[in-house]
C-alpha cells in the first residue's frame, strides 16, 4: 500500500501544477495541505467537505472537473486507498455537476473499513482492501469501452509523464520521423562522446514530447545514459517556484556563462514552445541566455517555418511543429501516423487489447451486441476505405481550417467518434440494458453510430468544429437527395442498403445514410 499513497501523492502534486499551467489558477492552499499532511490525508480531507472546496468550484467554472481530487480519487488504482462511503462521496459530487469521465462507475453500499481503520489486519489476512472494494464496484459495463477509454485527453494513460513507458503505450507506439530524428542526434552525441550537450525537445501540448522521451528509455536507455530529463509540464516539486525560475536552474550551465565552462552536464528537456518562448523573452532571463536565444530564433523554433538547421556545438533541438501529421503525394495527402493509429486500434491480431476486447466480449458474451452502437462503430471503423475516409476528412479539416491536431486529440477525437456520449452517462446494467432495448428499433440507433458522430459534435472541439461544416449534407448533391427520398419512402430500409452495400460481417454500414459520402 506504501507505494500506492506515493504515487497518489505524486499524482495531487500534478493536480496542482496542471491547473497552474493550464488554467493559470495557483492553490496555494491545497499545495500547501498536500505538503504538511501528504497527498492521501489531504485528499481525505478535501473531499469531506459537505458542499465541496472553493478549488472544486473553481475547476468547474473552467469546465476542468478532470482535475478535481474526486476525480482522481475514482481513478481503478486508486480506490483501494478509499472507503465505499468516501467513493460514493466523490461520485454523487460529480454526478451532481454532470460530470461522468472517470475510470469506474459505482454504485451505494456499505462503507468499508479504510487503510486506517483497526480492522486493517483483519483485512490483509482474509481479503486486500482492493478485493473488498471490487465486490462494491460496478466496473465498466463494457469491456471494450474500459479499454477505448485510454484513448481519451483526460486518461491517465495520456497524462503519464516520462517516467512510464506502459505496456499500452508500447503497443500504440508508432516510430515518426521527429523520433528518428532524436535518435540521430542522440547517436552523434554518445558516438562523440560528448560530455555536456543540450536537447530541446520542443512541441505544442499533447504532441507526443513525453511520450518519445519515455519510449527511448525503455528502447535505447544506452544513448541517454548520463543524461538529466526534465519535462517542464510535470516536473515543478517546488510549488514556491515557478516555471522560469525552475527551468533557468536547469539551464544554468548553458547560459552564456555557463556556455564557456568544461564542466560536464547533459541534459534533456521536452518543453511546450510557448514555455520556451516566454522563458527566453523574459526580462529577468534574456540577457543571460543571449545565446540561447539566438539559437531559437535563427532556427525559428518558435514560429511556424522551417528553415537550414542553425547548429550549435553544444545545443540541438527537435520541433514536432515541424512534422506534419500527413504528406502530400502525386495520389494525394496520405498519413502514414494516422492510418496505423487506427489500425492498432481496430485490427485484428491477439497483441490489439481493443480487438480483444471486442472478440472476447461483444461477439460473445455482451447481451445487448446485436443493437449496439458502440460494437457497430468499432465495425464501421474497421472497414479500410472507411479509415480512409476519416483520414482524409481530417486533413482536409487542418488544411481549409489551420487545425492544430496533436496526437492526444487525435487518440481523443477516435474514442469521441466510436463512444456515443450517451455511454459516458450510464451507472449501472439496468441503465444500459434500457438504453439499448431502445436503440435498434428508433432513429436514437441511427445518430449514434459513426458517420454522424463524425460531423455532429460541434463545440466538443476545434476538430470536430470543422468537421461539422464538412458535412456531406451541408451539400446538396443530386444521388444523395435520390437516396435520401428513396429510404424514406420505404419501409424495409434494410433492402436498400442491401441492394447497395455489402461488407460482410460489418454490415451495420448498411444502416447508415452517411455511409454514403464515407465509402464513396
Amino acid at each position: 500500500m506504501k507505494q500506492l499513497e506515493i504515487d497518489f501523492h505524486k499524482e495531487m502534486i500534478n493536480i496542482y501544477k496542471t491547473a497552474e499551467r493550464e488554467l493559470s489558477y495557483r492553490a496555494t492552499r491545497f499545495i500547501q495541505l498536500v505538503s504538511e499532511k501528504g497527498g492521501l490525508l489531504a485528499a481525505k480531507q478535501l473531499i469531506s467537505k459537505e458542499n465541496g472546496t472553493e478549488g472544486f468550484m473553481i475547476l468547474l467554472e473552467n469546465k476542468r472537473l478532470d482535475l478535481s481530487v474526486e476525480a482522481l480519487v475514482l481513478r481503478n488504482e486508486y480506490q483501494p486507498l478509499f472507503s465505499i462511503e468516501e467513493l460514493n462521496m466523490c461520485y454523487e459530487r460529480l454526478k451532481k455537476y454532470e460530470y461522468t469521465n472517470f475510470d469506474v462507475m459505482h454504485v451505494n453500499q456499505p462503507q468499508l473499513p479504510n487503510s486506517n481503520s483497526e480492522n486493517e489486519n483483519e483485512l490483509n489476512n482474509n481479503n486486500s482492501i482492493k478485493e473488498r472494494i471490487d465486490e462494491k464496484i460496478i466496473r465498466p459495463n463494457c469491456a471494450l469501452i474500459f479499454e477505448l477509454k485510454k484513448l481519451k485527453e483526460s486518461s491517465k494513460e495520456a497524462i503519464e509523464g516520462i517516467e512510464k513507458f506502459s505496456e499500452f503505450k508500447e503497443y500504440m507506439h508508432i516510430v515518426t520521423k521527429v523520433e528518428e530524428e532524436l535518435i540521430r542526434q542522440l547517436k552523434r552525441i554518445y558516438e562523440n562522446n560528448q560530455q555536456k550537450s543540450l536537447i530541446l525537445v520542443c512541441g505544442s501540448v499533447g504532441d507526443g514530447k513525453s511520450h518519445i522521451i519515455s519510449q527511448l528509455r525503455n528502447s535505447h536507455p544506452e544513448l541517454l545514459d548520463g543524461f538529466i530529463i526534465h519535462n517542464d509540464a510535470t516536473e515543478s516539486n517546488d510549488p514556491k517556484k515557478n516555471f522560469k525560475e525552475v527551468i533557468d536552474e536547469l539551464l544554468v550551465p548553458f547560459s552564456d556563462e555557463g556556455l564557456e565552462s568544461d564542466i560536464p552536464y547533459k541534459l534533456m528537456v521536452a518543453i511546450n514552445l510557448g514555455t520556451l518562448s516566454n522563458f527566453i523573452e523574459d526580462v529577468d532571463y534574456k540577457e543571460k541566455y543571449k545565446e540561447l536565444r539566438i539559437f531559437v530564433n535563427k532556427n525559428k523554433i518558435i514560429e511556424d517555418v522551417i528553415v537550414p538547421e542553425f547548429e550549435h556545438s553544444l545545443i540541438n533541438y527537435v520541433n514536432f511543429s515541424d512534422y506534419s501529421l500527413f504528406d502530400l503525394s502525386v495520389n494525394g495527402p496520405t498519413s502514414f501516423f494516422m492510418k496505423e493509429l487506427i489500425s492498432n486500434i481496430t485490427q485484428n491480431k491477439k497483441t490489439n487489447p481493443f480487438y480483444m476486447n471486442y472478440n472476447k466480449y461483444c461477439l460473445s458474451d455482451c447481451e445487448h451486441s446485436k443493437s449496439c452502437p458502440l460494437k457497430s462503430n468499432y465495425e464501421i471503423l474497421s472497414v479500410m476505405n472507411i479509415q480512409e475516409s476519416v483520414i482524409q476528412l481530417i486533413i482536409e479539416s487542418i488544411i481549409k481550417h489551420k487545425n492544430i491536431v496533436s496526437v492526444r486529440s487525435l487518440l481523443d477525437f477516435v474514442y469521441s467518434i466510436l463512444v456515443p456520449i450517451e455511454f459516458e452517462k450510464l451507472v449501472d446494467k439496468s441503465k444500459l440494458s434500457k438504453l439499448n432495448a431502445q436503440l435498434y428499433n428508433g432513429e436514437t440507433f441511427w445518430k449514434l453510430l459513426l458517420p454522424n458522430a463524425l460531423f455532429e459534435h460541434k463545440g466538443r472541439n476545434s476538430l470536430f468544429d470543422s468537421l461539422y461544416k464538412l458535412d456531406p449534407l451541408n451539400d446538396r448533391v443530386e444521388a444523395i437527395d435520390d437516396f435520401i427520398v428513396e429510404i424514406n419512402t420505404l419501409e424495409d430500409k434494410n433492402m436498400i442498403f442491401n441492394s447497395k452495400f455489402n461488407y460482410g460481417e460489418f454490415n451495420v454500414i448498411n444502416e447508415m445514410m452517411k455511409a454514403l459520402y464515407l465509402i464513396k
